[in-house]
């Protein structure tokens, strides 16, 4: 078997794949082999190659993906592995809009808001928040589990250093086989605007790993009721809240350090939802 059939039928499997992993999967000496295979298959438009977490070594690092398979490779391979070939491998990082269909954890959240404004429930901080929002799940899900603060290691034995440890609600079957939704909270109230914002895109950067640490649904809901979160000068991190601009790339934290950053892969457009007065909430989903 060519080396570039033991690459891409080992990929086959749907599985994202680092050089090394693919090294050692594929029995391929020196690494930099299969480094300028991938990289001539990538120039084919037959993989991608991004810097996401391996599947193998569950680090993050350049990993290749199947995207299509060449007819003289198909031929050899099994039925399932052509199914799996002609999924996606990568997880959906699609922009949230206002012309984007809910999914069903925005629905639930929509509808969440409705239940606590029809019985008149009162959301005063963001402990508030989540644990009435908690009730609300347990309640609508009731085959699974709802936990608060779960540190994200009881999810996963990944060694990649996420950016937060613990997440907010997380819900999932009692065997863990099945992660269905991760949610980060945010209702702010000591102003600190810039900060705050910044404190979403980590947020938002948290979720997509979330996501890739493989809960099915992962998003950060925010609830203000302060009109200067959405509304005023767009310039630079407001420009994210304020004004449509996409959250994506590399995010500077805008006040102290100026060394402190994020980096979102995905591009994601805030959309705000009115609530009564001067609040509104979002949903934004990895």
């Amino acid at each position: 078997m060519s080396r570039k059939q033991k690459l891409l039928e080992t990929l086959a499997s749907g599985r994202q794949l680092c050089d090394d992993c693919l090294s050692d999967l594929c029995d391929i000496k020196p690494r930099q082999s299969v480094n300028q295979a991938c990289t001539q298959l990538y120039k084919e438009k037959i993989l991608t190659r991004l810097t996401d977490l391996c599947g193998g070594c569950a680090r993050l690092k350049i990993t290749n993906a199947l995207v299509r398979v060449p007819s003289d490779i198909g031929a050899h391979m099994s039925d399932g592995e052509r199914a799996a070939e002609s999924m996606p491998s990568l997880p959906s990082c699609n922009p949230t809009s206002p012309n984007t269909r809910q999914s069903e954890l925005s629905t639930l959240v929509s509808k969440f808001v409705e239940f606590a404004i029809a019985n008149k429930i009162e959301i005063y901080n963001e402990f508030s928040l989540q644990h009435e929002l908690g009730i609300f799940l347990r309640n609508e899900l009731p085959g699974y589990l709802v936990q608060f603060e779960r540190n994200i290691k009881y999810f996963s034995a990944s060694k990649f250093s996420f950016t937060k440890r613990e997440l907010d609600i997380a819900v999932f079957s009692k065997d863990k086989t099945e992660l269905k939704y991760a949610i980060e909270l945010k209702y702010p109230r000591n102003g600190q605007h810039p900060e705050t914002m910044f404190s979403f895109c980590k947020d938002i950067a948290f979720i997509e790993e979330l996501k890739i640490a493989g809960f099915s649904h992962a998003a950060l809901f925010i609830l203000v009721d302060d009109h200067l979160f959405y509304s005023g000068s767009g310039e630079g991190i407001y420009g994210f809240f304020r004004g449509g601009k996409p959250v994506a790339g590399r995010i500077e934290k805008p006040t102290g350090l100026k060394n402190d950053h994020v980096t979102v892969k995905g591009s994601y457009i805030v959309s705000w939802t009115d609530v009564a007065d001067k609040t509104k909430y979002a949903v934004v989903e990895a």
